[in-house]
């Protein structure tokens, strides 16, 4: 059996379903239409859904913000198919259905049975390790002590002595006669120190000291005379050249 229904997707009464039972179905605002749809977009009588063949035919009513099938505008009837989008003005919308229950049913009984997958063997778990023990605690045992061995007993140097033992003088290496090196460096002959005098003052440096020396000189002299006013004393005659009369 053939269902036919528009389910309302956006409108007033979005989620629902409307079926299509009559051979022409009327829609619009209006309360004598076969689907109400109160909304001010919507016409007194919007658009006309008429049977033909086994496919219902959209036909708008020439309402005032038209008929639209995949947001494209109606013009004449056109034939719908199932899945397509139904839009009454701007913000009405219907999806169109066509739905085989026999085919639904048929289907759904036509499906195999899912066998379930086989349930593997439960893998062979190893039984857990024995804890694990620390072992004890062995004290190292003391390497062995060298023990030197002593030479048997040939008596007193003495007794080796009267006896002739020609050994015993080998025995005693000599001591040789030396120093003693331990901790000692050789030390290094020390620089000579760098002599003050050794590079000479050239001349130009000698002649300036010269100067400079008379000139402190003079200057001493003359601050000597000025203090003591000695003028006359020290210098009468130059003194009358530059001031006539001035010493007597």
């Amino acid at each position: 059996m053939i269902v036919y229904r528009l389910v309302m997707r956006s409108g007033p009464n979005a989620g629902q379903v409307y079926s299509l039972e009559k051979n022409e179905v009327f829609i619009g605002r209006d309360l004598a239409n076969d689907i109400i749809v109160n909304d001010p977009e919507v016409s007194r009588r919007h658009l006309r859904l008429f049977l033909q063949g086994n496919q219902y035919c959209a036909e708008d009513l020439g309402s005032t913000n038209g008929s639209f099938v995949n947001g494209q505008r109606l013009a004449g009837p056109f034939n719908l198919q199932s899945g397509e989008f139904l839009t009454l003005g701007e913000r009405i919308n219907f999806a169109y259905e066509v739905v085989d229950t026999d085919a639904t049913v048929v289907s759904l009984a036509a499906q195999p049975r899912q066998e379930q997958p086989p349930v593997a063997p439960a893998a062979h778990i190893p039984p857990p390790p024995p804890p694990f023990s620390t072992p004890e605690y062995q004290p190292a045992q003391p390497a062995n002590v060298y023990e030197p061995v002593l030479p048997p007993d040939q008596g007193s140097w003495l007794d080796q002595a009267e006896s002739g033992n020609p050994n015993l003088y080998q025995q005693q290496a000599p001591i040789p006669e030396s120093g003693d090196y331990s901790g000692q460096i050789p030390q290094q002959p020390a620089a000579p120190a760098p002599s003050l005098f050794k590079r000479k003052l050239p001349n130009w440096a000698l002649i300036t000291i010269i100067v400079v020396a008379a000139l402190v000189f003079l200057c001493l002299i003359f601050v000597v005379v000025d203090a003591l006013n000695l003028y006359c004393s020290v210098f009468p005659k130059l003194v009358n050249v530059f001031v006539p009369g001035y010493c007597r």
